[in-house]
């Protein structure tokens, strides 16, 4: 990458370089339904995930959904603009036009 006089280095160029080991992973961690399960379970509620760009749900009633495992998130543009996002099965009242319970 080509960087541009004068300008300060980024905070991925300030940042060490991580040491890793040099140790090969193991084939279970992909393909062992019990790590799959650990992760879903203790790994990706605690993380923030990306679900999508706002611009995928321009207009009040829009929606789209976002699948983590065996979960479905849905974002939904409100009528106030706003973003809200979440398991709907959670949600209380209001109910959003064609959601059926």
């Amino acid at each position: 990458m080509v960087r541009q006089k004068g300008l300060p280095p980024t905070p991925l160029e300030r940042a060490p370089l991580a040491n890793l080991g040099g140790d090969t992973i193991p084939k279970g961690r992909y393909i062992d339904r019990s790590y799959m399960e650990t992760e879903f379970s203790d790994l990706w509620p605690r993380v923030w995930l990306l679900a999508g760009f706002a611009r995928d749900v321009p207009e009040p009633g829009d929606y789209a959904t976002f699948e983590v495992g065996a979960e479905s998130i849905v974002v939904v543009r409100q009528t106030t603009g706003a973003l809200r996002a979440g398991l709907p099965h959670l949600w209380d009242p209001p109910r959003y036009p064609g959601c059926e319970r």
